[in-house]
């Protein structure tokens, strides 16, 4: 149990950890979220006797009828009893949750922080105080740690983030209610703190005391871990800018993606905790990644080749040499197709493609299929093509031809342009400059007039087979 202080020493405290943290300077205006509870009462009662100018901010998100409304007039009146503004925002937190597809909890935050950045901005203010504590420092990282991947999130509640500070996070819950009491003031209790439905009340009710049971400093403990790790964190991200981090490893592949060389970056960062830390926060930094999405991505780097992952940016896949992702638009359109080669239990179930067994050309569509070298037969029927799966190089795309692009026909001994096949097979016109190749990470292996490339044609050796039959617009999915 945390050392009991007298008021006197309470406020001494506050008024310490606000100096070392930097929080606000003395005598500064201070916008206090008061909700009316012990916490954010002993927040405002200890930074108005502080000597900060304060103002009270008060919102009812109506989600608790008579109760919520209550709440209010307390608050008004407690600030009226210091003669201190009070300004209020009553808005439905379940409206706006119903509306946007949020829950309850996420809805009423930013229906507060908003209201707070407005009452800063109508008074001139630069500090917004919240009465967040250590116990709910705890929290929030068990929390964490059960539920999210945020690299970032690891760190607990942040004592500052930008005008919100938090000025008693170093403080216990007892702390709060001993002040409270030596000075006489109420509060308001909201009775669905105590319910069991949420998270976070059963971690507060259940898991902390049965961890205090077996160590009476777990809340202590898990704070400290809080703050060496905000420690590091912030070394990390203070000496790494996220558009710095990847300098000269994230390379622009095409207009719609890009690709990132693990073993450059790998040379940059050979610790291997630094290196997944700073890879996460980049990715959800520079490219506004969820937490569980870029804590996926960071799984791929140690991942097999070919092995993909989808996101709202695009699909990532895991090539010979790093990460690349495709933008959907692209993929959608059929403009660059990734092919991904996994582990599987069998070669029938190695390829897939992001339609499942085929995908749309501009004169019909393509169905991929595996085959093991005794079921192609030769020479492949009309319409079909037979590719050697393991003289592939790195991830197959599907994808427009390119100007000046190159390309070994089988039979021949030297290379042609893609154009001029196109032109030879006569292609139809109209349609040339949207024609598709198959190509890996050496080139066009395939092209949409039917020939292949030499270095992937089968040989004695070949083992595994891609088969690839073109279909005409309107014509049946082979079975």
């Amino acid at each position: 149990m945390a050392r009991l202080l007298s008021p006197a020493a309470f406020r001494a405290a506050v008024r310490r950890f606000v100096r070392e943290q930097q929080l606000a300077d003395a005598g500064q205006p201070i916008l206090v979220a008061c909700s009316g509870g012990a916490d954010s009462v002993a927040l405002l009662h200890v930074l108005h006797s502080l000597g900060h100018p304060v103002a009270v901010a008060h919102v009812n998100y109506g989600l608790r009828g008579d109760d919520s409304d209550a709440d209010a007039r307390f608050v008004r009146e407690l600030a009226a009893r210091l003669g201190v503004p009070c300004a209020e925002c009553t808005a439905s937190a379940r409206q706006l949750a119903e509306a946007e597809g949020l829950s309850l909890q996420v809805a009423a935050r930013r229906i507060r922080y908003r209201f707070f950045r407005e009452e800063l901005k109508r008074l001139g203010w630069t500090r917004v105080a919240t009465a967040h504590h250590r116990g709910d420092q705890a929290e929030t990282l068990l929390l964490t740690l059960l539920r999210s991947r945020s690299v970032e999130l690891l760190r607990g509640i942040p004592v500052q983030r930008g005008a919100v500070i938090r000025p008693l996070l170093f403080a216990s819950k007892e702390q709060l209610i001993h002040y409270l009491e030596a000075q006489g003031l109420t509060w308001r209790d909201d009775r669905s703190n105590a319910s069991l439905a949420y998270l976070r009340n059963r971690i507060r009710h259940r898991v902390l005391p049965a961890l205090a049971a077996i160590n009476p400093r777990i809340e202590e403990h898990l704070v400290e871990r809080g703050r060496t790790y905000e420690r590091q964190f912030r070394a990390l991200t203070h000496e790494h800018d996220p558009e710095q981090l990847l300098a000269g490893v994230l390379k622009k592949s095409t207009p719609d993606s890009i690709a990132i060389d693990f073993a450059l970056l790998r040379s940059k960062y050979p610790n291997p905790n630094t290196f997944h830390v700073l890879f996460q926060y980049f990715l959800e930094k520079k490219y506004r990644l969820r937490p569980t999405d870029a804590s996926r991505l960071v799984r791929l780097v140690d991942a097999q080749s070919g092995t993909r992952i989808e996101t709202p940016l695009g699909w990532w896949w895991r090539t010979a040499e790093g990460l690349r992702l495709v933008a959907p638009e692209r993929a959608a359109a059929c403009d660059e197709l990734p092919l991904v080669f996994e582990s599987a239990s069998s070669p029938s179930d190695a390829w897939r493609t992001i339609r499942p067994g085929s995908a749309s050309v501009p004169t019909g569509r393509l169905h991929f299929s595996i085959l093991n070298s005794s079921q192609a037969t030769l020479p492949p029927p009309r319409g079909t093509a037979y590719l050697d799966i393991d003289r592939l190089a790195g991830l197959l795309v599907l994808r427009p031809w390119r100007v000046g692009e190159r390309f070994q026909p089988l039979g021949l001994s030297g290379t042609r342009l893609v154009s001029d096949e196109l032109t030879d097979a006569k292609f139809p016109s109209q349609l040339r400059k949207q024609a598709r190749v198959l190509a890996d990470d050496g080139g066009p292996v395939w092209i949409e007039t039917g020939r292949i490339a030499q270095r992937v044609a089968l040989s004695e050796t070949t083992q595994r087979v891609l088969r690839i039959e073109w279909l005409p617009s309107g014509a049946d999915e082979p079975q």
